[in-house]
């Protein structure tokens, strides 16, 4: 009672009261201290546990390891499985579940897989765990895996189960694995259940099958408000369509979330829709949600795109946490009005504001400096981004280089960065190149990247019909 009501010293008091604690007086106060997010006592007392002799229970080991999770305390938690070794406990599902979501969180995939695979018996609750943790990690091949393998053992699964490989099929847009899922889902009856049909619905929008989502949520008694964003992500490919889904919610009197908001800015983008953008602008105004970095970066997005540069550059000076992501807006809206010294300017900004470049910002400054011809500046950074950052250049970085000695006129330069790129040059690439030689009318180098285009050509046409022809029927 005292530990829920957060009094710790009333908690500890009675504690130490007892003289000879067993395992379940220990277990209690060591919950107390991890429910109050003392997670360093909480392990302390652990510590102290050990030391009187007292063997942990799974429950233990399950609360403690929860508060290494908090704070993702290592070292502790190398402890703490080691203290489950000895005990013979770490066979158990619940002490292993406890580790595989502790390992899981310290991003220790190979750990948590070892963990997995000493469990006696798996529950629905540590298969769920182990693929939670693979998705999490960007390893959807291998949740999608275990999934299979987990059906083959016997094993139903439930719902949080179909909401996380289905999350799997659409982040990695697997149309076929997600359609054998539905299957499953409708054999099982979770068609009801509104977290796996929000799932699907995801699943089907982001494979490109709008329709086939439009269809799961005409089926929903009570969408909610997920339901409503992952049907209007689903059409932002029909950007008209999405607004309109956009109005229908409104109507139903449900109230948008961030997610909700960056969509429909994001299909008022695509339509270079200035009048939409702002009425939706407005709403979030009378939401009070101007200040979300999600929805900044999404309103930045749209007011650049729209040529609204001014409102852009006033909404991103309201933020006072920014994160990369906004930075890299903020830069991209300035490289499409080929402003590229503005863009170097905002890069040594962000780095002073205690961010990193990635990928994407050397993508726009390149791209804002390649289309305001700053070619030396352009050529230090491409320099920079791969000595000083140990970024590795990706072909958007290597085609930014070639269009800016493209629009340069310096084609000889051009042909000799292509030849030498730790790349191979795509058709982007060479698209570039011949785009640049038609604009200067240089008749040999036109003639090179058309063949080289023509090459490229033939052999995908011949790579997409072996890929056909190893299909599996």
């Amino acid at each position: 009672m005292y530990g829920k009501c957060g009094s710790l010293d009333e908690a500890r008091f009675l504690f130490d009261t007892i003289d000879e604690p067993n395992v379940f007086s220990w277990t209690i106060i060591i919950a107390v201290y991890a429910h109050n997010g003392c997670f360093e006592e909480a392990y302390k007392i652990f510590q102290q546990m050990q030391d009187s002799d007292v063997r942990p229970n799974e429950f233990t080991f399950s609360i403690i390891l929860g508060t290494i999770v908090s704070y993702q305390g290592l070292v502790q938690g190398r402890h703490i499985h080691a203290c489950a070794v000895q005990n013979g406990m770490d066979t158990d599902a619940v002490v292993g579940t406890a580790l595989i979501n502790m390992y899981g969180k310290c991003t220790c995939v190979k750990d948590a897989a070892l963990v997995f695979c000493k469990i006696q018996q798996h529950d629905i609750v540590a298969w769920n765990a182990i693929i939670a943790i693979l998705l999490a990690n960007k390893e959807g091949n291998s949740a999608l895996d275990l999934f299979y393998q987990m059906l083959k053992n016997g094993l139903e699964p439930d719902a949080v189960t179909f909401a996380s490989i289905l999350g799997a099929c659409a982040d990695q847009q697997f149309l076929g694995h997600g359609e054998i899922i539905h299957s499953a889902v409708v054999s099982l009856g979770y068609m009801s259940n509104l977290v796996v049909a929000n799932a699907l619905i995801d699943m089907y929008g982001k494979c490109g099958s709008p329709s086939r989502a439009g269809v799961i949520f005409s089926q929903l008694l009570h969408p909610d408000v997920i339901s409503w964003t992952a049907i209007i992500v689903a059409y932002l490919q029909h950007p008209r369509k999405a607004i309109q889904l956009f109005k229908d919610m409104l109507q139903k009197g449900l109230s948008p979330n961030e997610f909700t908001y960056a969509s429909v800015l994001t299909a008022c983008t695509s339509l270079g829709s200035l009048s939409k953008g702002q009425i939706a602008h407005h709403c979030i105004i009378e939401d009070g949600l101007e200040t979300n970095i999600v929805i900044a970066t999404a309103l930045l997005r749209m007011y650049g795109t729209c040529f609204t540069m001014s409102e852009a550059l006033w909404i991103f000076d309201q933020l006072h946490e920014r994160d990369v992501v906004l930075w890299n807006a903020i830069i991209t809206i300035h490289a499409q009005h080929s402003l590229g010294k503005e863009a170097l300017d905002l890069l040594q900004q962000m780095q002073q504001d205690g961010h990193e470049p990635d990928e994407i910002t050397f993508s726009s400054v390149l791209s804002a400096c390649s289309r305001a011809g700053l070619v030396e500046e352009c050529c230090a950074l491409y320099s920079e981004m791969s000595l000083k950052y140990k970024i590795v250049p990706t072909v958007e970085h290597c085609g930014c280089m070639v269009d800016l000695f493209g629009r340069a006129s310096l084609l000889q330069e051009a042909v000799d960065f292509i030849e030498t790129m730790h790349l191979k040059p795509n058709f982007v690439v060479w698209e570039i190149f011949l785009n640049s030689c038609t604009l200067y009318a240089d008749k040999c180098g036109l003639e090179y990247a058309k063949r080289i285009r023509k090459e490229l050509t033939s052999r995908n046409l011949q790579e997409a019909s072996a890929a056909r022809d190893n299909v599996p029927v």
